[in-house]
């Protein structure tokens, strides 16, 4: 997971403050409605934050935040 956080930068603006607000215990519903997005929008930047990332799905990225491998 050390390459998560050199990966990290791939990440766009939105998905970065995404990941923080995935880090906050932010659901997708609270995210979207925070954001002002769609819930099925929000899915898809989690997805797509997970293929950026190399990641295996939802788990693994909620793991790689809450051991510091994202910021």
């Amino acid at each position: 997971m050390g390459r998560v956080n050199e990966r990290h930068n791939r990440l766009t603006a939105r998905q970065r403050h995404i990941v923080r607000l995935i880090g906050d215990g932010l659901t997708s519903r609270e995210i979207a409605e925070r954001l002002g997005l769609s819930i099925r929008t929000v899915e898809n930047h989690r997805a797509r934050i997970c293929d950026r990332l190399e990641l295996s799905g939802q788990n693994a990225l909620l793991r790689a935040i809450l051991q510091g491998h994202i910021e």
